[in-house]
């Protein structure tokens, strides 16, 4: 992918370089990684509050929307099937402005 792509286009411009030019080290191209190796990362300590923050936003989210429709169909809602649907639509577009705003922000601090 575009990994590969920089490493080459760098070794291109490195070697378009003038002479008087002091050279960079040499980008190595990407490696590809065994399936196991990144299950390292789980018992990094400085990691573990990320794991604990995005598994506790996960087990919040999944609960709300399994249980949820438990309660929306008893009374006082007495919701059916269709109603209760139509109530995840504000939660996915509210899913969907997340990521986007989300991702744009995180791209902004990364550029700085």
């Amino acid at each position: 992918g575009g990994d590969a792509h920089q490493a080459s286009a760098t070794i291109l411009v490195d070697n378009a370089a003038p002479a008087g030019r002091r050279p960079r080290a040499a980008v190595q191209p990407p490696r590809l990684l065994m399936p196991w190796e990144p299950l390292a990362f789980m018992f990094d300590l400085q990691l573990a509050p990320y794991f604990a923050i995005g598994g506790l936003s996960f087990a919040v989210m999944f609960t709300t929307l399994t249980v949820s429709p438990i309660f929306l169909a008893k009374p006082p809602y007495s919701l059916n099937a269709s109603e209760i649907g139509l109530t995840y639509i504000p939660i996915g577009i509210c899913m969907l402005a997340g990521s986007f705003f989300g991702g744009t922000l995180s791209d902004a601090s990364y550029a700085r």
